[in-house]
């Protein structure tokens, strides 16, 4: 006869290893969800870092090219003016008709 108050060793056994495999995977686990939450801070910071590169270039590019019209329009020079534009001596695309055929 079975005593109704005790457990089955197979099953004890099975709650026992149960409980080894999660105390030996923890540390585990932890240290994976600290590399993936580490990783994804430092690429954040990369991606901020890189913006911020390129706003100060193009902040840099619109201070010089401000700086050089005061420049111009301080001293009094004139831009060059483009040479006028000359009729073109291509022949044209369409063959004239001759009246001799």
């Amino acid at each position: 006869m079975v005593q109704e108050d005790s457990v089955n060793s197979q099953i004890t056994d099975s709650v026992t290893q149960a409980n080894t495999i999660n105390i030996g995977n923890g540390p585990a686990s932890t240290q994976a969800m600290v590399d993936a939450a580490s990783a994804e801070t430092i690429g954040i910071a990369m991606h901020n870092a890189v913006t911020a590169q390129q706003n100060m270039q193009m902040l840099t590019s619109a201070s010089i090219t401000s700086a050089c019209a005061k420049m111009i329009s301080m001293a009094g020079v004139s831009l060059p003016q483009p040479p006028p534009s000359t009729p073109s001596t291509l022949p044209p695309l369409v063959p004239e008709k001759n009246d001799n055929s």
